[in-house]
């Protein structure tokens, strides 16, 4: 049965991070490693280790007690709620749910459920105004605007800008950009070397920078600037250089496609 601690469930993904233990699966992040393969966020679910955890009760609880969506079986609209809600636990579990039984959530599948267009519109539009504990609730529903907020274009200019100073400011540090020049200059010395059928040996360091600078070559956007050549690379100044290598360095991570930064 739920009881009043269970109302510790929050949408603030940062406090939970903050006071849960986040660890790393070693053995399948060495798999991962053997394989050769980059490690991007969406891999992050399959290689953390985390003892958080939360339930479909636990939820609906949290979403009555402090919301006052009704879930109980004597209030009004409670089949509704109830289906709706299941609807949306069984997309983040990718239908892995049963009828009738408690589900569990880890951490990502959490934090999906609630960054979840659906999930939102399902919170604000039925949520009762009137709650007893007003204060509670808007810190519950700033949190969930908050990770609408980092679904939108505001949110995207926020970060451009945060990625223009911080390239502004690296770029004064001696040496980074050229080094930076040679990682991209790489990629240019690795293609030409396969189109005349030679094999180029690369260590661990310089494979890894290679599945970060090849995403730039790898988007079909317009707006994304190509490099043609080593020279197009060299001629490059420093802010631009190391501003394109951090956009690429959450390509790589994050999948991101067709940036319109650039």
């Amino acid at each position: 049965m739920a009881t009043e601690t269970d109302t510790k469930l929050t949408f603030n993904l940062s406090a939970i991070k903050k006071e849960n233990l986040f660890g790393l699966d070693t053995t399948k992040l060495s798999k991962l490693q053997e394989e050769g393969k980059t490690i991007k966020y969406n891999t992050w679910p399959k290689i953390l280790m985390s003892s958080w955890s939360t339930t479909s009760t636990d939820i609906r609880y949290f979403l009555e007690k402090v919301f006052g969506i009704n879930f109980s079986i004597d209030c009004d609209h409670y089949s509704y709620h109830r289906s709706k809600l299941n609807e949306l636990i069984k997309k983040v579990k990718k239908g892995n749910t049963q009828r009738r039984k408690r589900t569990k959530l880890n951490f990502f599948e959490y934090s999906d459920l609630i960054q979840s267009k659906e999930f939102i519109k399902f919170v604000t539009d039925k949520y009762n105004r009137k709650i007893d504990n007003q204060k509670r609730m808007h810190e519950e529903l700033n949190y969930l605007y908050l990770n609408k907020y980092r679904e939108s274009d505001i949110y995207q200019e926020d970060k451009e800008k945060i990625l223009q100073d911080t390239a502004d400011v690296l770029s004064m540090m001696p040496h980074l950009a050229d080094q930076i020049k040679d990682c991209y200059c790489m990629y240019f010395d690795v293609k030409t070397m396969e189109s005349m059928n030679q094999k180029i040996e690369l260590n661990q360091t310089q494979k890894y920078i290679m599945d970060i600078v090849k995403y730039r070559f790898n988007q079909t956007g317009l707006s994304t600037y190509k490099y043609s050549s080593p020279e197009d690379v060299m001629s490059a100044n420093n802010t631009q250089i190391i501003r394109h290598f951090l956009i690429d360095i959450s390509r790589s991570y994050f999948e991101i496609t067709n940036s319109k930064y650039g």
